[in-house]
């Protein structure tokens, strides 16, 4: 592992951006970890990304990676419900 490399599964910070109901942008920074090749994270129902993802599921992630370089995932979100998988990623 390169140095100051994180090992997989360790939480980083992204911008993540989902579209309010009235097709603006929410954007707002949210700790991640990388998992079998996708970023996960969790939300609570109350908090803006909740709803904003049950009306559209399309999710942008922004991270500053090293040296400068601005890195953008574009994707679908989906709700994990297994119990489970829940509970071995927290």
């Amino acid at each position: 592992m390169a140095l100051g490399a994180r090992p997989p599964g360790a939480c980083r910070v992204a911008w993540f951006t989902t579209t309010l109901p009235e097709c603006a942008p929410h954007i707002t920074p949210l700790v991640f970890v990388w998992h079998e090749g996708a970023p996960w994270l969790r939300t609570g129902p109350e908090k803006q990304k909740a709803p904003s993802l049950a009306a559209d599921r399309a999710a942008h992630r922004h991270r500053r990676a090293a040296r400068g370089i601005d890195v953008v995932v574009e994707g679908t979100a989906v709700r994990e419900t297994d119990t489970v998988t829940l509970e071995n990623h927290e």
